[in-house]
């Protein structure tokens, strides 16, 4: 039987949204890397929010494997409030995977329409369903749940940081290649605009300096020869311009960035945490990134759920998480990740045949 179609123009805003929310994570984890001594004078712009987490049943070996690891979770909730981080779905939820020894950082993202179990008892939805149900901490259970993970840190941010950020970093230079990309740009301002609040001028062709509406905006293009992959491209070129400005502020124009960005920041990171991260900020290196999951079947559930991502089987996927974030060859997934694997395959009717073509990817 044919697989109904999705909706293109939904799907559409939802690939946008989550590439968007992307972007903004990757931004604000290397600002509050690069924050460095400075950190400590602008602490209290940062709302910290300790969490309690379930104890998880990873194997010794499993937890040996990790050891030699910070992990921390990511969120951006867009809730189209300013400084809520309690409720709203995670439109983006990473995990960023530091190696302690070399400072080499691995950023994952975890697909928010993720079909897991997102409240211990086999419960299966969205994954972001976790967090608009029960806040940061059941989304921090929710990952370590599913992906056999023992994370206890995690970093919040709201719609608005992307463009503070470019805006604190005194904006960027990008090339608009033509007529078409200015038109969609000059169109993207005026959603962003009715969110941020954040005016900015039309844009033409040719090399242009632009400010945190216009890079925002710049970042989204979407309906241009190459799709998705050129629009992620833009998207890290926004990221490392960002970035290679940030090295190089003095500490006037650092301590404006601070004041800009990290209001819109929630963490459970302690003052001594962040130090610790900020005196090795120069060693830092984004090495690569990556999804979860790798290998899924797209299905329309019923009862409301809607189009979901299904790990084809969730074992397998982990298990290759675990072999890209901490090099474990060897992992063997616990009796919960087995348990709920078996769950999802049974309501769903997937199996590892299931899995679609790598293109549905996003």
């Amino acid at each position: 039987m044919a697989k109904p179609q999705r909706d293109p123009v939904a799907l559409i805003k939802t690939r946008r949204r989550k590439r968007k929310t992307l972007l903004i994570l990757e931004v604000i984890f290397f600002l509050f890397l690069l924050a460095g001594s400075y950190i400590f004078s602008r602490v209290g712009l940062i709302k910290y929010k300790e969490i309690k987490t379930e104890k998880n049943e990873v194997s010794e070996h499993v937890k040996q494997a990790m050891s030699g690891y910070t992990n921390i979770a990511l969120f951006g909730v867009d809730n189209r409030t300013v400084g809520n981080y309690d409720t709203g779905n995670s439109d983006a939820i990473l995990i960023a995977s530091i190696n302690n020894a070399t400072k080499e950082v691995r950023l994952i993202s975890v697909y928010r329409d993720t079909y897991l179990d997102v409240n211990g008892q086999l419960l299966f939805r969205k994954c972001n369903y976790a967090y608009n149900h029960g806040g940061v901490t059941s989304a921090v259970n929710m990952l370590n749940r599913n992906l056999d993970l023992e994370i206890n840190d995690y970093a919040t941010v709201d719609f608005y940081a992307l463009a503070d950020a470019v805006d604190a970093v005194g904006g960027i230079d990008v090339n608009i290649d033509s007529k078409t990309m200015a038109q969609e740009i000059n169109e993207l301002q005026i959603e962003i605009f009715n969110v941020t609040g954040k005016r900015a001028d039309d844009l033409g062709v040719g090399q242009q300096h632009v400010n945190g509406a216009q890079a925002l905006a710049y970042a989204r293009v979407r309906h241009l020869e190459g799709g998705d992959y050129a629009r992620a491209m833009r998207q890290r070129e926004v990221v490392s311009k960002m970035i290679a400005k940030a090295k190089t502020m003095n500490v006037a124009q650092l301590d404006h960035l601070i004041t800009s960005v990290f209001p819109h920041i929630d963490t459970s990171l302690s003052l001594p945490d962040m130090i610790s991260m900020a005196t090795a900020m120069k060693e830092y290196n984004l090495v690569d990134t990556s999804s979860f999951p790798r290998d899924f079947a797209e299905r329309n559930i019923a009862n409301g759920i809607g189009w979901v991502e299904i790990p084809t089987t969730l074992e397998s996927n982990v298990k290759k998480l675990h072999e890209y974030l901490f090099q474990d060859q060897n992992y063997t997934p616990s009796a919960t990740v087995s348990k709920i694997s078996k769950q999802i395959s049974k309501v769903t009717g997937t199996t590892e045949k299931s899995t679609q073509s790598q293109d549905n990817q996003y």
